[in-house]
């Protein structure tokens, strides 16, 4: 997920001081043309509700996709892949990246957007409380049974993304 900050001039109306929860319909397309749904959540965050699948930095630079796991951690450059490396995948779980994409310079998010930090993960958890079901997706299609307490009334719609390394199956 990618997280974009607003504010009162580019959202008239918006007040600072309150809780809100509530869907923003204006889509964010990254470099590669993937067009991703976008929630106002919080004091004034708007983050991406989808996964980042873009598979080139915003400077045109391809992301390498790595399927095996010796490649993957054989030098200190970014690389993606998809979840159980099924390409049928990404559109559900996005891409997975390593540290070194994630933390490159030529950025892998879409132009105006950035990774989260800290501070915005803990004001976006402020929003919602501390339970994270407000924010998965609800029912078992892409969460082990029971994924309990599961009601994404956020609309931000978290899915089990998956990791790169001995995990055989998503986790909850």
């Amino acid at each position: 997920m990618s997280q974009k900050k607003i504010n009162k001039e580019t959202m008239p109306g918006l007040d600072d001081g309150n809780v809100v929860l509530a869907k923003y319909d204006e889509p964010v397309v990254d470099c590669d043309g993937n067009s991703y749904k976008t929630i106002l959540l919080g004091y004034s965050q708007i983050w991406m509700a989808e996964n980042l699948k873009v598979t080139h930095y915003r400077d045109g630079t391809e992301i390498p996709n790595i399927i095996d796991e010796t490649s993957w951690y054989a030098n200190k450059q970014g690389k993606c892949c998809d979840y159980e490396n099924d390409i049928r995948n990404t559109n559900v779980y996005g891409k997975l990246y390593n540290g070194y994409a994630v933390c490159s310079e030529k950025n892998i998010c879409p132009e105006g957007w950035h990774i989260p930090t800290m501070d915005e993960w803990m004001k976006l958890i402020s929003c919602v409380g501390s339970v994270g079901g407000k924010l998965k997706e609800s029912g078992t299609l892409h969460w082990k049974d029971p994924n309990a307490g599961a009601t994404n009334d956020s609309l931000y719609t978290a899915r089990p993304g998956g990791c790169r390394s001995s995990c055989k199956s998503r986790a909850n």
